[in-house]
């Protein structure tokens, strides 16, 4: 039965598009802490979440991805507030883009293929870890 739409395999990751995907969220991870940006650290638990989440399921995994969103919103949120900044409108764009591709692609949405080599949730991940990198950098 598949999640997220992609098929469940057998082997060294059960949705292995999706777990590759999710690898986004380090990358955006080591460029936020590269400038030192609050949600570093954060954005890494997302992407090591996601990446255990896909490629073994289980409630810590999902956990440890949930938390990491959290907190990247809250310290991203919480920087923004204090200085009054304002969310740049591109990464505004992408997550909305990135959220649209998430609900049409999910199990038994429209764009749903769980064969397919291309997954929309593993769009998803790339769009949420940009959109996600540009909130961050707001705050600088």
């Amino acid at each position: 039965m598949p999640f997220d739409c992609e098929l469940i395999r057998e082997g060294l990751a059960a949705q292995p598009v999706n777990t590759v995907s999710s690898l986004a969220f380090i990358v955006a991870a080591v460029v936020a802490w590269r400038r030192h940006l609050p949600g570093a650290l954060a954005l890494v638990l997302v992407g090591v979440g996601s990446v255990l989440f896909h490629a073994a399921p289980s409630p810590v995994s999902s956990f440890v991805h949930d938390a990491g969103l959290v907190l990247v919103i809250a310290a991203a949120g919480s920087a923004m507030w204090a200085k009054r900044t304002r969310l740049p409108i591109w990464s505004l764009a992408v997550l909305a883009t990135g959220i649209g591709v998430w609900a049409v692609s999910r199990t038994g949405g429209a764009w749903c293929s769980p064969t397919a080599v291309l997954q929309g949730h593993a769009v998803w991940h790339l769009l949420a870890a940009l959109g996600l990198a540009g909130v961050l950098l707001a705050d600088k």
